[in-house]
This record gives structure tokens, C-alpha cells and sequence, in this order.
């Protein structure tokens, strides 16, 4: 979320530009190693919660509150400047030591699988968690140098960007200073953190939309990754891809307005249970069917005129023929056939 956050507040167009000079290609190209590192984080929420379920453990969808490092940092989120995307590039510093941030905690993860008898994990099952660890370590020593990458590019547009708020940055709510310090860096300033707008205004309404799809969006994670049946439950994980889609409309909107998306979590979702019944996998869902109702998204014209594809064409696993037709497909699916797939699949599969 803090990637994707800081990626709306770059004032670069959602598509490579059609024969762009080299500022505007290079504030494209910046903004866009942004978006597709939290595309991958994504996928590796997908995968942790892969590996979850095959040690027999609930999977889990809650949001971190610390983050960092160390994990010391209260979650914050705020515009991308140059402070903001120099501390993402410490953060993903490559590190194989298993007592130094984020990919050193994977590597001991992955020693500790490796490690276990044939008595205490089954091979086959340790085999594929060990997979899985090994693909997120090298995926993020990958964001190490994408976040370098994207440093350079900026940095191009605006005299080195080292300025306290880069001209890259949008207008509006994304360049307001907060009256709070940053968590992680006490000298330097936050700029652009969420902001509600006025009550009834048509910034209001779309940050209400946002908030809905998010949620739904999280619920429908929730749900997939608690299915037992693998072949439903990946079918789930597909149809959850179409909410990605809509709340990137949704959101991009608000940033073009100079607004931010909130990403609110509502205050029961951390103590919210974990699914174990089709019963409350239904609850869940009408919950999420409230809020769509009630926000007006089934109705949104920032879901009915969305028909550009999102830019996702730079990830090497995204240029695979069978994901990129499974991205289209769930590109044009409407959420009243997303929700329909997950009545059903809930009423055809059990739960952990």
C-alpha cells in the first residue's frame, strides 16, 4: 500500500506516452518501477499465504503496523519524495544476512525449512515452501535496483530531485505538508499524507468508492486464500485480479484531481476471525456487497468508463502469454460477475 500510495502522487500519465521527449519518458518511467514493485508485492502476499497454507497455518491478509527494516516504523503513507524513495531504496537493500531486514528474515526462513526432518514437514511440502521463499528473496533484491532505477529517472526531471518537494510531485493534497514528523525520519517533512475531502464533494464520493473496492478487494483475498479446494481457490485469486483493476480506476482519478485515496481498514477488520465456515465466509462477503452498494460503486461511472488496461507490461512474470490473457480476462470482468463467482465458490468449498 505504501508503494502503491506514493506511486499515485507522481504527476506521470498511466500509460507510456506515445512518442513522449526524454522528462516526459523518464518521469513515465520512474512512476511506473513504482507501481510494478507493489504489483509484486502483491504477488507475494499471495505467495506468503501460499506457504501459510502449506505449513497448516491461517492465512492472513491484516495490514503490518510497523514496517522498515527493522519492522520499528509505524505504517505511514505519503507522497514520493526524495526522502520518501531514498528510504524505499534502504529498505530493500539486499541483505543474506538472516538478522538484517525484510529478505534477511526470508533467508532464514528458507534455512529453517530446509533444516526440518523428513519427520516434521513432508518432502514435497517442504520442497514447494522452500520454492516459494527463494522466488520472494530474489524478487526483492530485484526492487533494490528497480527503486535505484526509478531514483535516476526522477531525479532527471527535477535539478537531481533532492529538493524537500520534487516538482514531479502532484498538486493539491500530494504536496501539502503534514503537520506530523516522519516516522523513520525525524528531519525530514511528510508531504501529501491521506486527506478526506468535504462531505457530499465528488472527492468525497470517490475517496467513499476507493475505500469500498479496497475493502472488498481485501475480503475477497480473505476468502481466497482460505479455500481448501487449490482449483477454486485460484480461480478466486483470478477474479480478485478484476478489483485490482477497478480500484487502480478509481484511484487515479482522485490523484489526477490533485486528491488521495485512504485506504482506510475499517476497526474491526484486525480482530475480524479467521474463515472456517462457509457461514462466515458469506457474512464477509455481504459486508463487502453493503459497502459497494452503499459507496454507489456498482454504478460508477469510474468503473463503467474504465476501459484502458492498467500498465502492466514491465514485469517479466506479467509477460507470460497464459497470466497476460488471465489479466485481460479479469480486466473486463464487472464486479456483479466477480461477486456471483464468489457466492458460488464459497457454497462449493470448504475453509481451514
Amino acid at each position: 500500500m505504501q508503494y502503491l500510495y506514493a506511486y499515485y502522487s507522481v504527476n506521470a500519465p498511466a500509460e507510456e506516452p506515445p512518442e513522449p521527449d526524454l522528462k516526459t519518458f523518464r518521469i513515465w518511467k520512474g512512476a511506473n518501477e513504482v507501481f510494478n514493485i507493489a504489483i509484486d508485492e502483491m504477488r507475494h502476499l499471495h505467495w506468503v499465504n501460499q506457504v501459510l497454507k502449506l505449513l497448516g497455518v491461517k492465512t492472513t491478509v491484516k495490514r503490518a503496523a510497523k514496517i522498515g527494516r527493522r519492522f520499528e516504523v509505524p505504517f505511514y503513507l505519503q507522497s514520493l519524495t526524495s526522502t520518501q524513495l531514498q528510504w524505499f531504496i534502504d529498505v530493500e537493500e539486499p541483505s543474506r544476512s538472516t538478522s538484517t531486514g525484510l529478505d534477511g528474515m526470508y533467508v532464514g526462513i528458507q534455512t529453517s525449512l530446509q533444516q526440518l526432518s523428513p519427520e516434521e514437514l513432508d518432502p514435497e511440502t517442504q520442497r514447494r515452501a522452500v520454492e516459494i521463499i527463494k522466488l520472494i528473496i530474489d524478487e526483492g533484491e530485484g526492487h533494490y535496483v528497480r527503486f535505484s532505477t526509478a531514483q535516476q529517472n526522477l531525479a532527471f526531471y527535477d535539478n537531481a530531485g533532492r529538493g524537500d518537494l520534487p516538482k514531479y510531485i502532484r498538486g493539491g493534497q500530494w504536496s501539502q505538508l503534514s503537520d506530523q514528523p516522519n516516522p523513520e525520519l525525524p528531519n525530514s517533512n511528510l508531504y501529501g499524507v491521506p486527506h478526506v475531502e468535504k462531505f457530499g464533494s465528488e472527492g468525497f464520493i470517490l475517496q467513499k468508492q476507493s475505500d469500498a473496492v479496497y475493502l472488498t478487494l481485501i475480503v475477497f483475498l480473505k476468502l481466497a486464500f482460505a479455500m481448501q479446494d487449490e482449483k477454486i481457490s485460484g480461480a478466486s485469486l483470478r477474479q480478485a485480479i478484476s478489483l485490482m483493476f477497478k480500484l487502480n480506476a478509481i484511484n487515479f482519478q482522485l490523484a489526477e484531481k490533485g486528491l488521495t485515496p485512504l485506504f482506510t481498514i475499517p476497526k474491526w477488520w484486525e480482530s475480524d476471525p479467521p474463515v472456517t465456515s462457509q457461514e462466515i465466509a458469506q457474512t464477509l462477503l455481504n459486508t463487502a456487497k453493503k459497502q459497494l452498494l452503499e459507496s454507489g460503486v456498482l454504478q460508477s461511472p469510474a468503473i463503467a468508463q474504465f476501459a484502458q488496461k492498467a500498465p502492466l507490461t514491465e514485469s517479466k512474470v506479467l509477460k507470460e502469454p497464459i497470466l497476460s490473457k488471465v489479466l485481460q480476462k479479469a480486466h473486463n470482468e464487472s464486479i456483479d460477475e466477480v461477486l456471483a463467482h464468489f457466492d458460488n465458490a464459497i457454497s462449493e468449498t470448504t475453509f481451514q
